[in-house]
């Protein structure tokens, strides 16, 4: 009679060269796979550049000026979006399809002028883009304290600036 339980005594298995190939292969899958994960698989996401501006005061308007855009230092007008809300967070001017300026050569959006809100280039009309030195006038009838203007990218999430009115 041949006992079943008998421990099997062959020798045969994967030889040292397939077993460090097969090792290495795990390994570079493994470490390919980590690298997905933590930069993500479409890499990095576009950036929306921070426009810092100081705020000064007239005796009928509001003035920020922008003194500064981080990333790549420029951000096109016809890119950003303006939304504009009063105190009590009521918009005044809202962000569909309004942009910085109306078609080229880049002259100042009539809406926003409704609104209270008036854009001058340091640059010029002419320059596409918001440069340092620009300005954004919130007239105080329409725009009192505690009013936001925020300016943001017409794609995309985040904004450029929260610009808001404080005493």
């Amino acid at each position: 009679m041949k006992k079943i339980w008998a421990m099997r005594k062959e020798t045969d298995g994967v030889s040292p060269v397939i077993a460090t190939i097969l090792m290495v292969a795990i390994t570079v899958v493994l470490a390919a796979v980590l690298y997905v994960m933590v930069l993500g698989i479409g890499g990095p996401g576009t950036t929306v550049p921070p426009i810092a501006a100081s705020k000064t005061s007239t005796s009928s308007k509001w003035v920020f000026t922008v003194v500064s855009i981080g990333g790549a230092g420029q951000v096109l007008k016809t890119d950003v979006n303006v939304q504009l809300k009063n105190a009590s967070g009521t918009f005044i001017l809202t962000t569909t399809a309004l942009t910085l300026t109306t078609v080229s050569p880049f002259t100042p959006n009539p809406a926003m002028a409704t609104a209270g809100l008036t854009y001058a280039s340091a640059a010029g009309n002419t320059n596409q883009y918001i440069s340092v030195g620009d300005t954004f006038s919130l007239t105080k009838v329409v725009c009192p304290v505690g009013s936001t203007l925020t300016l943001l990218p017409v794609s995309g999430s985040g904004s450029y600036a929260i610009l808001t009115v404080t005493g």
